[in-house]
């Protein structure tokens, strides 16, 4: 393989590298970090409402969790487009 054949083949392989980059995140309840949420926050719930958790201590846990998806989400969408709501084509190749 000479350098014009690299470089080329480094180009494609940077082109599809960008594209996988661009793709659509999953809708929320779609995803494990979502469900991780929802079944925590329902087994802290319970707790409270049984009697095994404080509720000040519910409370906090009830927030970090929120916050923590919250943050997960805001990470894995940043920049990237939702082809659901916007009725767009994803990029070719999907």
């Amino acid at each position: 393989m000479n350098a014009w054949q690299a470089w080329k083949l480094w180009r494609v392989a940077k082109q599809k590298t960008q594209e996988v980059m661009r793709m659509e995140t999953r809708v929320g309840w779609k995803t494990t970090e979502f469900w991780i949420t929802a079944i925590v926050s329902v087994l802290d719930v319970l707790g409270m409402a049984a009697g095994m958790l404080p509720p000040e201590h519910g409370s906090v846990i009830l927030a970090i969790v929120n916050a923590s998806y919250n943050v997960a989400r805001g990470i894995s969408k940043h920049g990237v487009p939702n082809y659901e709501k916007t009725g767009n084509s994803p990029p070719t190749g999907w």
